[in-house]
């Protein structure tokens, strides 16, 4: 499967193994991540492919980090954080301002499911019925959490955690190792934000008023730092 945006001039490949995860994220970092990318794009008059989905939620498609492989458009990878020290790094693109792939845990990325296409014939990917969950409703606002679409959870579900375990843990029986050796990668691969680039390196960061203008849950931190501007 590949990942790209509408022009597809950046675009990545995902292959080998099974989605670590297939799920619709309530919480409120990854709606206001997107909330905050599309208005971006509207500002800037771009017509982008969003991360968003028609019940609420983030449309998200998890991979083993060894299995993504930037195949064109580094240059065209924009980072961005909802926090200063943040070790969450998301990226869009600057063609169509698309988030294409989030970035944070040391075993795996996250694309975004609306932009994910099967290379075979280019047609977008449909998940099986009953595959995608609507998790971490608990950082949800009540009214973003009663439209989301079934089956959802407060948190992550227990069977979803045991099967991105066994993903991760036993990689090779899913097809690929779970870790990319850095010191393989060349200089364009190390420098995309979301997929190797260091976090501290990203320095757009998403002013805290976001998750106010977009109607979510405020985090204390960012709470924090609303109330002493």
């Amino acid at each position: 499967r590949a990942a790209a945006c509408r022009f597809t001039a950046p675009r990545a490949r995902a292959a080998r193994s099974p989605a670590t995860s297939l799920s619709n994220c309530l919480c409120n970092d990854c709606v206001c991540a997107s909330y905050y990318i599309d208005e971006k794009a509207k500002k800037n008059g771009k017509q982008n492919v969003s991360l968003s989905c028609s019940t609420g939620g983030a449309a998200m498609f998890g991979v083993l980090l060894s299995n993504n492989v930037m195949t064109k458009g580094h240059d065209k990878m924009v980072g961005f954080k909802l926090a200063e020290n943040s070790p969450m790094v998301r990226s869009y693109t600057s063609c169509c301002n698309t988030i294409l792939v989030m970035g944070g845990m040391p075993f795996g990325r996250v694309f975004n499911r609306n932009c994910v296409k099967r290379v075979s014939d280019g047609q977008p990917f449909v998940p099986a019925k009953g595959s995608v969950v609507s998790w971490m409703g608990t950082f949800a606002t009540d009214q973003d959490y009663a439209k989301a679409a079934e089956p959802k959870s407060k948190m992550m579900p227990l069977e979803r955690i045991c099967g991105i375990a066994s993903i991760i843990c036993c990689p090779f029986m899913h097809g690929a190792g779970a870790y990319s050796d850095k010191n393989k990668l060349s200089a364009a691969e190390r420098n995309v934000p979301g997929f190797h680039m260091d976090a501290k390196q990203v320095t757009e960061v998403a002013p805290p008023e976001t998750y106010v203008l977009g109607g979510f849950q405020v985090p204390k931190a960012i709470q924090k730092k609303l109330d002493q501007a």
